[in-house]
């Protein structure tokens, strides 16, 4: 490690909270697919800082309409009007759900507004479920919102959870892809159904079309609004502009952040029109949300994906990414393959390993998480790769990812996990 490194790595030591388990790398620029450390070194990423840069590092549009905006007007707050906000409000609404806009500065935010947007629909609704009228929000097992206190109790993963209860009252919990488990706590009391399309920090869960057609259903049945967590598969990620486009079902309210600004802070939350006022002035804001920079960032964005044949192109790189995962299963490396688009998982056990040599083995053997395993060899070889639980290693590579690209992976991963004698 170069004394750049060590030094960069020392800053973190010596000054950041250790709320993440770091890589031992710094990284200090980045281009396109590929990240750079202080060394020098080419890394290709395949988790693209958790899908934010959906484009790739640095991407020239993204980069020029940065340049171009915070040159011209940084921050003015929202007591005031800027072009980009307005401009990157229109083309979400006209691209989703037709509504409007709120904008903040991360997917937590996002959804806390989609909550309090939630509750105040209940509470408009009438005082007949109790003294505080509709409030129960129904969430899924396994799924993942945020950090924020309501966010993280809408996150229903105990680990998550038990550090910081207790957690606030009015969410229920119901098993992944459970029809009858959902339709039991569909009470009078619940204002809205929250889930993810596909449960991203989870594992890569993609919801069944039977559950998301109940789900529409029983909240309509009910009165309460159906919430649409895209913060993750939002941006073309899973080879629509949103993903609730696979399923021919609209949600009332749906949440974006990640992608949206490619590579810059800032998430949203869209509501259909009959929800679009719900939140009326001085119930919510944001300082920075909304600010000139983001929002110029995101309509170059939203250029880019909107351009003819670019999503196409993202679902034919996701279908080879699929069935080259797919191979892995067919040689037993991989006891299951899970995503759509440009966004998949692949579960591993030590069983993986035919001849006992791979990482997933050798890992069991030594006592350590066999998915972490992988994610350091990988990152030894120059690929950047990420899991999310000890047998899950999860791939979201940048929209613009070149097929070679993906060959470079897939053959890494057979030679890791297979082992050396394969």
């Amino acid at each position: 490690m170069s004394e750049a490194s060590r030094d960069i790595i020392g800053l973190y030591d010596d000054y950041v909270m250790p709320t993440y388990a770091r890589q031992p790398v710094a990284f200090v620029r980045g281009e396109g697919c590929y990240l750079y450390d202080a060394e020098g070194n080419a890394c290709l990423d395949f988790i693209t800082g958790l899908s934010v840069n959906i484009l790739g590092h640095c991407h020239p549009a993204v980069v020029a309409a940065v340049q171009r905006q915070v040159a011209e007007l940084g921050h003015v707050s929202n007591l005031y009007h800027t072009r980009p906000g307005g401009e990157l409000a229109r083309l979400i609404s006209r691209n989703s759900l037709g509504g409007k806009v709120f904008f903040s500065n991360s997917g937590a935010e996002a959804n806390e507004c989609a909550i309090k947007l939630a509750r105040k629909f209940g509470r408009d609704s009438g005082d007949a479920a109790g003294a505080y009228g509709r409030h129960r929000i129904v969430v899924l097992e396994n799924g993942f919102h945020g950090r924020t206190m309501a966010t993280l109790t809408a996150t229903a993963q105990p680990a998550k959870q038990e550090p910081f209860r207790p957690l606030l009252p009015g969410f229920t919990y119901v098993p992944f892809n459970d029809t009858a488990a959902l339709e039991a706590a569909m009470g009078d009391d619940v204002c809205a159904v929250m889930l993810e399309p596909v449960q991203g920090e989870g594992g890569v869960y993609p919801l069944t079309q039977e559950f998301v057609d109940a789900a529409r259903r029983l909240t309509r049945e009910k009165g309460a609004l159906l919430i649409f967590d895209e913060v993750q598969t939002g941006m073309g990620r899973t080879g629509t502009l949103f993903a609730y486009e696979h399923y021919g079902v609209e949600p009332d309210v749906m949440t974006l952040a990640k992608g949206l600004g490619g590579g810059m802070p800032i998430g949203a939350t869209v509501a259909a029109p009959e929800y679009s006022q719900v939140l009326s002035a001085g119930l919510h804001g944001s300082t920075f949300g909304g600010g000139p920079v983001a929002c110029a960032a995101g309509v170059a964005v939203f250029g880019e994906l909107l351009a003819p044949g670019f999503l196409e192109s993202v679902r034919k790189k996701g279908n080879y990414m699929q069935s080259q995962l797919m191979e892995l299963a067919a040689d037993g490396l991989v006891v299951e393959v899970r995503g759509r688009g440009l966004m998949w998982a692949v579960e591993l056990t030590a069983a993986a390993a035919p001849d006992g040599a791979g990482a997933a083995a050798a890992a069991e053997a030594n006592g350590t998480a066999p998915a972490a395993a992988v994610v350091s060899a990988a990152l030894e070889q120059g690929i950047i790769l990420n899991n999310t639980s000890p047998t899950t290693l999860r791939f979201l590579p940048p929209l613009t990812v070149e097929m070679d690209m993906i060959d470079r992976v897939m053959d890494f991963l057979h030679g890791a996990l297979a082992g050396p004698s394969a």
